[in-house]
């Protein structure tokens, strides 16, 4: 039972925020960027003592509903559109089962232990966000990211059992997924 998140932000906006008179979001190597992910309770049993990590996809895909977490339902089967652990789009296959991602020989890749299964998702992604900001050039093409369990944890035989993260399109606002610029502005 292998899920993972696909989720990419307005890069664009970042790069024109940047090159902004006066700049909105501090120049490069004066900020340090996260991926926040918020956690959302529910009533099934919680995993505990796991990693998860973040990578930068290296394909393109398309956003769909995902998978119902109430009924289990699959919301991009068939000709739905969306991706889903075979397809990235519409007619076309991912190249590896699961998604397409640049391992830590290419990059940096962020990781965080859970605990007790309740933390909210906060990995540092400087690099892979600057990489983002430079555009192709960098290697890195802006296709966002992939949260999954790591290693072991997504491939070993004891299940993790549900954990859940807030939605962009959640009614509570302060929850929505975030990459969050941080630098000292004085």
């Amino acid at each position: 039972e292998k899920s993972r998140i696909l989720i990419n932000f307005p890069f664009s906006d970042i790069v024109s925020d940047r090159n902004a008179s006066p700049p909105v979001v501090a120049a490069s190597g004066s900020v340090s960027w996260f991926l926040r992910l918020y956690n959302a309770r529910h009533a099934s049993t919680l995993p505990k003592k796991f990693h998860m990590s973040v990578q930068p996809i290296s394909a393109s895909w398309q956003e769909g509903s995902g998978l119902d977490m109430e009924e289990y339902t699959d919301q991009t089967y068939g000709i739905l559109s969306g991706s889903n652990w075979i397809v990235s789009s519409v007619g076309t296959n991912w190249t590896n089962q699961g998604g397409d991602y640049l391992d830590g020989d290419q990059i940096t890749v962020g990781s965080q232990y859970f605990e007790e299964g309740v933390e909210d998702l906060e990995i540092d992604v400087t690099d892979m966000v600057e990489r983002f900001l430079q555009g192709s050039g960098s290697g890195l093409v802006r296709y966002g990211f992939g949260v999954r369990l790591s290693g072991s944890f997504e491939t070993g035989s004891q299940s993790y059992y549900t954990k859940k993260f807030f939605a962009r399109s959640s009614e509570y606002f302060f929850k929505r997924p975030v990459l969050e610029a941080r630098w000292d502005s004085a």
